[in-house]
């Protein structure tokens, strides 16, 4: 039998080059190949299919003596099979330049643009936020390269700076991408790194503060005679006749107001759900909208930044009134929607138009278009009853309005 393992370490850091290549046996076909330039080369020459053909290995010292043997073994067990070990080496050379093509940038980019279309403005923009964080580490990495340290390391950072709700959000919008990234390039699927990666949990979610519904007649009382602006009390305002999101009101468009229907459509690309939503507005609302337009009527917005008219009025301006009047954690924008809902089923009107009301409503479209039908009558009488309980609270009796038919 022939021997093997005839090199040794100390045997090859001696070998010196010549002026021609020469080679030292190993044993089972492996030899080492010495150049004129002094590189130390491991070479297996095998014969697979009546044909002679040559692996290389490594070079030495990178491959130490004990690697290259390991390696030299297990390309003796493919030739055993009949696989080419020269043909495997290429094509795992291959699968890995074609993967470093496939970088998470790449794919988390690909992801936001084919789902973004269906997303309001406000959530492509939470989204983005999100992809941009993940980029920052992982952007340039091959996804088949991104190991559970790597984006272990991201959602930990996060998680010590105290955002937990924010951490799961980062979790599962990494997670959408290597989904994405499997769908379209299945012959290059991996594995989710971030599966077994925990993330502690957040604290019990404290809902927006909402007036109870004896309180909301002083707080109008106290709205009138607030020392902000018109257009923020009449802001504020709107948000208790309407029920809407505050970021739906604050950029409102003159166009959207049709005072003949009695309706505000806001278009699908402002709302979270990315439907359009339809508001019936009593006659108090209309009221209301008479006394702005004579202040902004004349430009785009209902509710202008007084210092540049095209920018929609500040997301602090109506939070930064209620800090003014008094009351700081007892009353928001989005509260108010609250407020409006627990009257409305206190009074006994129907559950799925005040989810409606509140766009609450499904994101498919044949659906909510038959919810927006559907309850428009309903949620007309809902707002004007709505309207009147504002108007006998703030005033302290019944109001009787005078207006035609």
């Amino acid at each position: 039998m022939a021997e093997i393992d005839l090199l040794s370490d100390k045997t090859i850091r001696a070998l010196r080059p010549k002026q021609t290549a020469y080679k030292l046996t190993d044993g089972r076909g492996m030899y080492l190949l010495v150049s004129p330039t002094g590189a130390k080369l491991w070479r297996l020459n095998f014969r697979l299919d009546d044909k002679y053909r040559t692996l290389a290995i490594g070079k030495y010292p990178d491959v130490g003596v004990a690697d290259a043997r390991d390696l030299r073994d297990e390309a003796r067990k493919k030739i055993a099979k009949g696989i080419d070990p020269v043909v495997a080496k290429h094509e795992r050379r291959n699968v890995k330049r074609e993967q470093a093509k496939h970088t998470f940038k790449a794919a988390a980019d690909d992801y936001f643009d084919h789902n973004s279309l269906g997303w309001s403005e406000s959530h492509q923009r939470d989204v983005r936020r999100i992809l941009d964080e993940l980029k920052l580490s992982l952007g340039e990495k091959a996804m088949a390269a991104i190991e559970p340290d790597d984006i272990g390391k991201v959602l930990k950072d996060i998680e010590d700076r105290g955002k937990l709700t924010y951490c799961r959000d980062v979790r599962l919008y990494f997670r959408a991408v290597v989904r994405h990234h499997n769908v379209k390039n299945r012959q290059h699927r991996i594995v989710d790194p971030s599966v077994d990666i925990a993330i502690k949990k957040p604290p019990k979610v404290k809902h927006h503060s909402a007036l109870e519904q004896s309180e909301v007649g002083p707080f109008l009382r106290k709205l009138a005679l607030a020392p902000a602006s018109p257009l923020v009390r009449i802001g504020t305002r709107m948000l208790l006749l309407t029920a809407v999101r505050t970021t739906e009101l604050r950029k409102a468009e003159w166009r959207e107001i049709d005072t003949k229907a009695k309706l505000w459509r806001v278009p699908a690309h402002r709302m979270k759900a990315g439907v359009e939503h339809v508001v019936p507005l009593a006659p108090q609302a209309l009221d209301v909208l008479s006394t702005l337009r004579t202040l902004t009527g004349e430009g785009t917005l209902l509710f202008p930044n007084l210092l540049d008219p095209e920018q929609p009025m500040s997301e602090n301006a109506i939070i930064g009134n209620l800090y003014t009047m008094g009351y700081a954690g007892k009353a928001t924008g989005h509260g108010m929607r609250s407020t409006f809902s627990t009257w409305a089923n206190e009074n006994g009107f129907n559950a799925d138009a005040i989810e409606r009301q509140l766009a609450h409503a499904p994101r498919d479209s044949t659906r909510a278009a038959y919810l927006r039908s559907e309850f428009l009558v309903e949620r007309r009488r809902m707002m004007a009853a709505w309207a009147d309980f504002l108007d006998e609270a703030e005033h302290g009796a019944k109001v009787v309005q005078l207006r035609s038919a």
